[in-house]
């Protein structure tokens, strides 16, 4: 069996607790952000590292890619073309 976290959309408290953060600290960013306990990770990953752990967005990536295209046209600015990438 592989492990293949993927990128959480949304971010809850359980999320953050099951990270490892301790209880006291989510409580207390909880309080000093408006009793939030839950929200788009995009908005709150930078905020915290156990949030940006729990979304699993605290990894590095990278990639690889190639691709080519050509098309044709005609003079009134219409045209297709295909490619891969």
């Amino acid at each position: 069996m592989t492990w293949n976290p993927q990128y959480r959309e949304t971010v809850t408290v359980v999320d953050v607790l099951e990270t490892g953060a301790c209880p006291d600290g989510v409580s207390a960013w909880i309080e000093r952000n408006g009793r939030i306990i839950a929200g788009p990770t995009e908005q709150y990953a930078r905020k915290s590292e156990y949030i940006a752990k729990a979304a699993n967005a605290d990894g590095y990536g990278y990639g690889y890619g190639y691709g080519y295209g050509n098309g044709y046209g005609n003079g009134d600015g219409n045209g297709d073309g295909y490619g891969y990438g």
